[in-house]
């Protein structure tokens, strides 16, 4: 090493291995929530958001419930939308409390 370089520190390292497992489609979204072309404000937005968290939709959730408690099992939502997952997450526990012989208030 030159006696003008440093060991990079924790974080950095971090950053370098985050940067290194993510492929090229992944590197360019990561920019672009930067607004920037620097690997090191990429890390930060990461470090900042994190892997976004997903909102169920409580309107296709509470379909979902009602269909799971009369036992109708035909999602509405094409299976490439966040809806169907709320959908299908309200299924599963209205199916539950139908089992159950219960009922929340949704």
């Amino acid at each position: 090493m030159k006696a003008d370089e440093r060991e990079p520190t924790a974080d950095e390292a971090a950053g370098m291995a985050w940067w290194n497992a993510i492929d090229e489609m992944e590197r360019a979204k990561w920019f672009q929530i930067a607004d920037s072309a620097v690997v090191a404000d990429a890390w930060k937005a990461f470090k900042r958001i994190g892997r976004p968290v997903l909102k169920q939709d409580p309107v296709a959730w509470k379909q979902g419930y009602e269909a799971g408690l009369s036992g109708e099992n035909r999602c509405p939502y094409s299976e490439t939308v966040p809806e169907a997952w709320a959908w299908s997450s309200g299924w599963i526990e209205g199916d539950a409390d139908r089992q159950k012989g219960t009922r929340r208030d949704a």
